[in-house]
């Protein structure tokens, strides 16, 4: 027998520990995760709208729940899949054995991230805060006409960008200004 052989078996006893740990976490993440998670919401049709002049914020909207229901599609098949590997029924990929890391670890998953909003909280904020999102636009879409709220969570939005476009644009077109001569201007006090 080789010299360091009791050193190499101690070696594979202890990352095979470290493995299972992980696995675990992992899988106790995923039930967590999947509770927490919010249901994908029916991409409101622009003719719930019912004005005559067109909104830019309807198309934005639908924008934002499409952005939404691919996220939460996403992590759902991410999670299946895994749970699928945990349980042997498949097996475990490279990308799998990542979003488990990232699990385990308490991440967001890199393949969630390619898809999802910019954000640096761990994976439990992270969560609960895509839950604070989803309750932001099932309410826009639960206003009459699918009008603007008067409130609008601007960081709470996949693209906040587009939707400072868009109010610029309409107010541009509403007062018939140029819209190269407007500018959104913001006071903070």
């Amino acid at each position: 027998m080789f010299g360091n052989s009791g050193f190499i078996l101690k070696m594979l006893d202890s990352n095979l520990c470290v493995v299972i740990i992980m696995q675990e976490r992992a899988g106790a993440t995923i039930d967590e995760v999947l509770e927490k998670l919010p249901s994908s919401m029916i991409v409101p049709d622009a003719a719930m709208a019912k004005t005559d002049e067109p909104s830019p914020y309807v198309h934005l909207l639908q924008q934002e729940v499409l952005a939404l229901n691919n996220l939460l599609n996403t992590i759902r098949g991410s999670m299946t899949d895994l749970r699928r590997g945990l349980l042997g029924e498949l097996q475990i990929s490279n990308p799998m054995e990542q979003v488990m890391c990232a699990l385990a670890d308490n991440k967001v998953p890199h393949t969630w991230e390619k898809v999802s909003y910019p954000s640096l909280r761990a994976l439990g904020a992270w969560v609960a805060d895509l839950g604070n999102r989803a309750l932001s636009l099932r309410e826009w879409c639960n206003e009459p006409n699918l009008s603007l709220p008067k409130v609008t969570w601007l960081p709470g939005l996949f693209a906040p960008k587009s939707f400072l476009t868009a109010v610029q644009h309409f107010t541009a077109i509403r007062n018939h200004w140029a819209l190269d001569q407007t500018i959104v201007y913001t006071e903070v006090r």
